[in-house]
């Protein structure tokens, strides 16, 4: 038996949505099928209904860094999917944060928290690195605790700024070299 939902994540950059199925005794679900969209470009619902089938999904959850982007979509749920649960407040998720400003550490991250601790072995800390607009290094103790971590810029950054601050390197396209068709 699984469940399976529609995860949706408001980034800084786009909205990624997955279609997750956890088996029961799974630790995390796995993907089955995902999407990412670009602000300016409409989300393909029909492509995400698609993924579910005849038997629907049974479990939505919108969340995101980008706060006014998840409420958006939220408001903009299509009717006919399940009504999504809006995971928003920090502090009722499962894991103590110890780092000097609390309220300032994306969901992201901390949901990065919650996944390393459904996976790592008992009193071991984790390294979490998540990658995306940002690039994410975060440490989760061996008690589970979540203590922060530090916050790059993500590939798209990175080639562009060492093409504008340097005088010899080459401006590299990083969306062509991402396309796998």
């Amino acid at each position: 038996m699984a469940i399976d939902c529609l995860v949706a994540d408001a980034g800084h950059t786009r909205i990624k949505l997955a279609h997750t199925r956890r088996e029961i005794g799974a630790p995390l679900p796995r993907v089955v099928g995902e999407q990412a969209i670009l602000y300016d470009r409409p989300i393909d619902w029909d492509a995400v209904r698609s993924w579910f089938g005849e038997g629907g999904v049974e479990r939505g959850i919108v969340t995101g860094t980008n706060h006014s982007r998840a409420l958006e979509l939220v408001e903009n749920w299509p009717k006919d999917l399940v009504t999504p649960i809006f995971i928003d407040r920090k502090q009722d998720l499962p894991i103590r944060i110890e780092v000097d400003f609390p309220e300032k550490v994306g969901i992201d991250r901390l949901l990065d928290g919650i996944a390393a601790n459904a996976i790592r072995s008992p009193n071991q800390p984790s390294i979490i690195v998540d990658t995306g607009t940002a690039i994410t290094v975060d440490l989760v103790d061996a008690a589970g605790t979540f203590l922060g971590g530090t916050i790059l810029p993500g590939i798209l950054l990175w080639a562009k700024s060492l093409h504008v601050e340097t005088t010899t390197l080459p401006h590299v396209n990083v969306w062509d070299l991402l396309k796998t068709e």
